[in-house]
């Protein structure tokens, strides 16, 4: 009788106890991930050349553009719109960066090569 009684116990509470958890148990995040692409390999000075980042893992794809070494290398707009100084810096090699608005953890640098617009 007392194991009667015993399995009605396991019976009754045990399923009270297995969803007493905090429903995060066992749960995954998904990953984050930032790729920038640009068509432009070189930009002239005094140009511009279209970046673009592609953010998978959420449903937040925006992202936060930098140009690495400041205004003295170019600006870069909130759409990914880089314009390259009117002087080419030394090195001519500019950095710009995509971030992540979700998970600031995640960035991504791209580089373009700026070279002096010929004038004819």
């Amino acid at each position: 009788m007392r194991r009667f009684y015993f399995l009605l116990f396991e019976l009754a509470v045990l399923p009270l106890v297995v969803s007493c958890g905090s429903g995060t148990a066992g749960t995954v995040s998904p990953v984050i991930s930032v790729r920038v692409s640009t068509s432009a390999t070189s930009v002239a000075a005094g140009q511009q050349a279209q970046f673009t980042a592609t953010v998978t893992g959420t449903t937040n794809t925006s992202v936060t553009w930098l140009v690495v070494g400041g205004a003295a290398d170019g600006t870069i707009s909130a759409s990914g719109l880089y314009t390259a100084p009117a002087v080419v810096p030394n090195p001519a090699l500019v950095t710009v960066t995509a971030t992540s608005q979700a998970d600031p953890t995640k960035s991504v640098p791209a580089q373009s090569l700026l070279r002096e617009l010929l004038r004819i």
